[in-house]
């Protein structure tokens, strides 16, 4: 089941969010394809939050999970080795059974590394290593320019979270 972006009535669809949402596919296809998806997965940008670069949710019905990425990333300024690691990133906790209806293979979605563990085996190793050190050397300043840049493009529609009452 591929990732789509939810109906434009519900969401206010962008080119960049029909990229993320590519971009799942392929990462799917390339790293995760021994994994079959049990719901719709949406992917796009979200809100320019301070701290989190992404996040996975499942609405209340659990027909869908909602991969999303920080609104500040959605710059030509922003490598794709750090969208990819940071959708992979949220890939794995789907796997994981995290925001997912797939069972749950461990009590804490970070317990003992299992992310980094899967990441790794999967060949994203290399991926998530130049997040973090990206998340040291150059996401600071960049998401204080980018802050400012984004505040007078303010998010005034709800994301297709919030219209489909999504788990937090």
């Amino acid at each position: 089941m591929p990732a789509v972006v939810m109906p434009a009535h519900t969401y206010p669809l962008t080119a960049d969010d029909w990229r993320i949402a590519h971009l799942v596919d392929a990462i799917w296809h390339d790293h995760f394809a021994d994994i079959s998806r049990a719901n719709q997965i949406v992917a796009g940008y979200d809100y320019p939050w301070k701290w989190r670069l992404g996040r996975i949710r499942m609405t209340l019905d659990g027909r869908a999970s909602e991969i999303v990425l920080n609104g500040l990333l959605d710059s030509g300024e922003v490598p794709d080795v750090i969208r990819i690691a940071i959708l992979s990133h949220e890939i794995v906790h789907y796997i994981q059974g995290f925001a997912s209806p797939l069972p749950r293979r461990h009590q804490h979605a970070h317990a003992h590394g299992c992310v980094s563990h899967e990441l790794a085996r999967r060949g994203l190793g290399d991926h998530e290593r130049a997040l973090d050190e990206w998340a040291v050397a150059v996401w600071p300043a960049f998401q204080e320019q980018a802050r400012w840049r984004h505040s007078a493009r303010h998010i005034v529609w709800p994301s297709c979270a919030t219209v489909a009452k999504m788990v937090y």
